[in-house]
C-alpha cells in the first residue's frame, strides 16, 4: 500500500458513514481552526444518504480536503485505521462526522505534542487527549465534562499497564505524533476501537500521555451515534449492573483479548490494575472532598 505524504504538519482523519445531517457543520469547524496548517483526509464507508455529495462539494471548494477512494471497510474502527495506514504526517487527529470542534483544538493539542517531543525526543510516541463538552443534537451543553461523566482520571492512566485498566482516550478528542503512528501494529480483528488500540500501542512502545483537561469538542449525542457518552458511573445502580452484567463481562473479555495481542500478561494482572485504578480514584475524591 502506497502511503500519501501529507504536505501540512497536521492530518485530520475523518471517517464518514451516513453522516449528511451534521457533516457540513463539523467540516466547517475543522476549516475554522486557529491552526491552519492542516489537511483533512476523508474516507466514506459506503454511505447511502447525501454524505458523498457533501464531501464532493467541500473537496471542490477547499484544496486542503482530500477524499480517499477505496473500498468500504465495514465499520468505524477499520475505517479510521485504514486512513491512518495510508497517510504520513507529523501529527494526526481522529475526527468523527457529527461533532463540532472549538476553534483552538488543533493548536492546543499540537502545542502539547510538541512539548512532549521536546522533553522526550521526537522518536517517543506521544498521545494527547482532551476533555469534551457533552451536548444534545442541537449542541446545547448537557454536561461540562465528559471525563467526569465517564469516570476518566488521566493522572492515573500514564503508562501501558495503567491505561490498559480503563480506556482514557476518546477518538474524537485524541491526537498523536508520527512516532505513535509508527507504533501501531495490525490488530488481527481483536481491537475494540481505533482510539484505544492506537493509545495502547503507543504506550506499549514507551510512549507518553498528554492529558488536556480543557474541553475542546462539542460531543454531540443523538440517536445515530456509533458510540455515545457513557452513563455517569456514579449513577449505576445495583439493578442496572445486574441487568447488564453479561454485557459488562463481554466488554472486559474483549478488552483483555485485545491486550493479549500486545503481550500484556495475565488476567490477574489486568484485574489488579483495574482495582488499583478504582482505588486511586477513591483516594483522590476523598482528598478533594476532605
Amino acid at each position: 500500500m502506497e502511503r500519501i505524504r501529507c504536505n501540512t504538519s497536521v492530518a485530520i482523519l475523518l471517517a464518514t458513514y451516513n453522516g449528511d445531517k451534521y457533516l457540513a457543520e463539523q467540516l466547517d469547524s475543522l476549516l475554522n481552526q486557529t491552526y491552519s496548517d492542516l489537511t483533512i483526509y476523508i474516507h466514506d464507508d459506503g454511505s447511502k444518504d447525501n454524505t458523498q455529495a457533501i464531501i464532493s462539494e467541500y473537496t471542490k471548494k477547499y484544496p486542503n480536503i482530500t477524499q480517499l477512494e477505496y473500498e468500504p471497510c465495514g465499520g468505524s474502527m477499520n475505517n479510521f485505521l485504514s486512513i491512518l495506514a495510508r497517510v504520513d504526517a507529523p501529527y494526526y487527529f481522529f475526527s468523527d462526522q457529527d461533532d463540532v470542534w472549538l476553534p483552538e483544538k488543533v493548536e492546543v493539542c499540537v502545542k502539547a505534542l510538541k512539548e512532549a517531543e521536546e522533553k522526550n525526543g521526537i522518536n517517543t510516541p506521544a498521545v494527547a487527549n482532551t476533555d469534551l463538552f457533552i451536548t444534545d443534537e442541537n449542541l446545547r451543553i448537557t454536561d461540562q465534562s465528559f471525563w467526569k461523566v465517564a469516570g476518566i482520571y488521566p493522572q492515573f492512566l500514564r503508562n501501558f499497564n495503567e491505561a490498559a485498566a480503563a480506556n482514557g482516550c476518546t477518538g474524537c478528542a485524541m491526537s498523536f505524533n508520527n512516532a505513535a503512528r509508527k507504533s501501531v501494529v495490525p490488530h488481527n480483528g481483536k481491537a475494540t476501537m481505533h482510539d484505544s488500540w492506537v493509545c495502547l500501542c503507543a504506550l506499549k512502545a514507551g510512549g507518553v500521555m498528554c492529558p488536556i483537561s480543557k474541553p475542546l469538542i462539542y460531543y454531540r449525542q443523538h440517536s445515530s451515534n456509533a458510540l455515545g457518552a457513557a452513563t455517569p458511573v456514579n449513577t449505576l445502580t445495583f439493578s442496572y449492573r445486574m441487568a447488564h452484567i453479561k454485557k459488562m463481562y463481554l466488554m472486559i473479555k474483549h478488552h483483555y483479548q485485545m491486550l493479549c495481542q500486545l503481550n500484556y500478561g495475565s488476567f490477574l494482572k489486568f484485574m489488579y490494575y483495574k482495582a488499583k485504578y478504582k482505588q486511586n480514584i477513591k483516594k483522590f475524591n476523598k482528598t478533594v472532598k476532605g
